[in-house]
């Protein structure tokens, strides 16, 4: 490379997954002799650029600065992870769509018998592909992602420990009950929850010791406090999750973080500095990562900002996330972006607008069977019309 790249190519260097085995080489070869380019790569992940300045304050206890020998021996490490996932799982990874496909359009009782009689179904990049499909479902309905986890704890029991190594296993085990207690705290099954992460627990004690397995398990612990009302202990496990996200250059899994510490410090009763955290995760997230999580992050940034009465803040950060909408032409998704934008629309006095959005939001909801939804929009309908079905 004659040229030193510019920034968006030294993020790629490890946080982009499309990128061509050859290119990404090429990038990690760059930054093993170019001093120059080691310290931007470090420069461009720090938390002040990263973040706004409030809220890189608030983690800059987290995350003290790091030697040139500290960070060169980080860089090695994730240069090694990087080349021998790429080297080891590429085919893997192409063929692992088409698997998934096939494994799902079979009875659940059907999938245990082609997972144990064909070797092709037995792979990590297979299981991976499962995991980050549990990730996604658990954004809208928790059954299915916790199926899924399910199934990507059978693929990961047919493993061979000699190709993929033992300790790497107990890491990603540790991964997929955490997915599962996540799951099961999004339905309020607390104790089966509290189960499942003391599992993930276990297997994280005997795997590799990755800093990054371990704030990933933290992430998603850290929900699970959220419900159980311990906020201090969310929020701490929250921040050290972020820390070692932001140290380690993992940009999108740091803004996703940030979606949660930032909904923590809005319960605890900083609204402002939770609006800020949530608004910075949003900065992060990469949309070619995960695409449905932007969309959700900007609804419930822009919800969380309604509820709290700030509805030209709302109003203006919703003609963002108004296009993401139509990715997803569900009768729910629909129903709530209709309640979402008549209940801006009723706090900045379009009574008329309010009275529509909020009466096809209603609608919506009665149709899909979703009582609860349908009776909080009726709340807000009680001074418009008196009657929501007559609206």
């Amino acid at each position: 490379m004659k040229i030193h790249p510019g920034d968006p190519d030294l993020r790629d260097a490890f946080g982009a997954k499309d990128l061509p085995p050859a290119r990404r080489r090429e990038l990690l070869d760059h930054l093993r002799v170019c001093g120059r380019c080691r310290e931007r790569l470090r420069e461009i992940n720090s938390p002040a650029s990263l973040l706004s300045r409030k809220v890189a304050e608030r983690l800059q206890p987290l995350t003290p600065p790091r030697s040139d020998r500290d960070y060169d021996a980080a860089l090695d490490r994730s240069l090694a992870r990087s080349l021998v996932q790429e080297e080891s799982i590429a085919r893997e990874r192409a063929e692992a769509p088409l698997l998934l496909e096939r494994l799902l359009d079979q009875p659940p009782e059907r999938r245990d018998l082609l997972l144990r009689n064909h070797a092709h179904y037995q792979t990590w990049s297979l299981a991976e592909l499962i995991l980050d499909n549990s990730a996604s479902a658990a954004l809208q309905e928790s059954r299915p992602s916790e199926d899924l986890a399910r199934l990507a704890l059978c693929v990961i029991g047919y493993l061979d420990p000699a190709r993929y190594g033992r300790e790497r296993l107990e890491d990603l085990r540790a991964k997929t009950w955490s997915r599962i207690g996540n799951a099961l705290r999004i339905r309020a099954e607390l104790t089966a929850a509290d189960a499942a992460f003391t599992k993930g627990f276990g297997h994280l004690r005997r795997g590799t010791g990755d800093p990054l397995e371990k704030a990933i398990y933290l992430d998603l612990k850290s929900s699970l406090l959220l419900a159980h009302r311990s906020l201090d202990e969310a929020e701490r496990l929250q921040e050290r999750a972020i820390a070692v996200f932001l140290q380690t250059g993992e940009r999108h899994l740091a803004g996703r973080a940030l979606l949660g510490l930032g909904t923590i410090v809005s319960i605890a009763g900083d609204h402002e500095m939770g609006f800020s955290i949530q608004y910075d995760g949003t900065k992060l997230i990469d949309e070619t990562r995960d695409p449905d999580l932007l969309f959700f992050a900007l609804h419930n940034l822009v919800d969380d900002l309604s509820l709290a009465g700030r509805a030209m803040e709302a109003q203006a950060l919703f003609r963002r996330a108004r296009p993401y909408y139509d990715r997803f032409p569900s009768q729910a998704i629909q129903s709530r972006r209709k309640w979402l934008e008549g209940r801006i629309a009723l706090q900045l006095g379009r009574y008329t607008r309010a009275k529509v959005l909020l009466g096809n939001a209603y609608d919506g909801f009665h149709r899909s069977g979703r009582l609860l939804e349908a009776q909080q929009v009726a709340e807000s309908l009680k001074g418009l019309a008196g009657d929501p079905k007559g609206v």
